[in-house]
């Protein structure tokens, strides 16, 4: 493991943040796993500008995102634990301030130096913005969202389908996979999107 994938696990130790409650659940890596295999379907790797055979560039993108993924909500450090382990719904006032974890995330990056810096404050700021402009914080909508942060937050959003926390509880696969493709091109990049439950119907 080399200096900069050690810096970034100390960072993301700050607060884990899936391990809410009294459970406590391994989804960050399985959800950088499934980025990374997302990451190597043609539809995805056609969006990067490459074909099957460049195997270096899958490689170096698959390492940023994976990196990327590890921090995505790195702000959410600024939250208050009250209002991240609230056993029910948020009010809108606690909303508001859970959003900001986004810009609290970003700002970290603020004057990124690498590649990996880019992709993080990229994916932290707006890993929930959706397809079609309802997303926070900025509202963006189809491609104007950076591409990593389309595949992670398709990925990230099953992820949390599959497990239960205080918000929500867990789904059967069917059950996640309906959810998804009702939201492709809502929440989620359809091409994306669709690769990605191939995979997951595939598996």
């Amino acid at each position: 493991m080399d200096k900069f994938e050690q810096h970034i696990k100390r960072m993301k130790g700050l607060r884990d943040v899936y391990e809410v409650g009294t459970g406590q659940h391994n989804i960050l890596s399985m959800l950088i796993t499934e980025c990374e295999i997302a990451l190597r379907q043609p539809p995805v790797s056609g969006l990067l500008g490459f074909d099957e055979g460049y195997e270096k560039e899958i490689e170096k993108n698959r390492d940023i995102l994976r990196m990327a993924a590890m921090l995505h909500d790195i702000g959410k450090v600024a939250i208050s634990d009250l209002i991240l382990k609230k056993p029910a719904r948020f009010t809108h006032e606690e909303f508001e301030i859970m959003k900001s974890h986004t810009y609290h995330g970003a700002k970290i990056f603020i004057e990124a130096q690498t590649n990996v810096d880019e992709a993080a404050r990229d994916v932290a700021l707006t890993h929930h913005e959706n397809w079609d402009g309802s997303g926070y914080p900025k509202g963006l909508k189809g491609e104007a969202i950076p591409l990593l942060a389309r595949i992670l937050s398709i990925a990230g959003a099953y992820e949390q389908m599959m497990h239960p926390n205080t918000q929500n509880e867990a789904k059967s696969l069917e059950e996640a996979v309906l959810e998804l493709e009702r939201e492709l091109g809502v929440l989620y990049d359809p091409i994306i999107g669709a690769a990605f439950i191939e995979l997951l119907r595939s598996a």
